[in-house]
């Protein structure tokens, strides 16, 4: 893993300002970003980029995550997770419709 101190668009320093324990690096075996934190002297995993370059969705992807956010993160995907219910809902009732009115033009 090679440590990340600077970067073109200060995402290094930019998750420090988030927590000044949080080191990032490049994982070279995944070819992903991975932010650690550093406790006591050792580094606990926190989360891998899904991102493949570092830029200002990595400081928003942090934040969103963080373990103080997860109750609104939680509701969040819960929310979008039933819009996305409904929406299969109303594809598919539409589907029905259209069938049932394609099969009654017929009789």
């Amino acid at each position: 893993m090679i440590p990340i101190e600077t970067d073109l668009f200060d995402i290094a320093d930019r998750l420090k300002a988030i927590d000044p324990s949080y080191r990032l690096y490049y994982n070279t075996r995944l070819s992903k970003y991975q932010l650690y934190r550093v406790e006591k002297g050792k580094e606990e995993y926190q989360l891998t980029f899904p991102f493949d370059t570092l830029d200002c969705r990595c400081v928003t992807h942090c934040l969103k995550t963080r373990g103080e956010n997860a109750e609104k993160l939680i509701e969040e995907l819960e929310r979008q997770n039933m819009e996305n219910e409904k929406k299969e809902l109303d594809n598919a009732k539409k589907a029905f419709e259209d069938k049932a009115e394609r099969y009654l033009r017929k009789l």
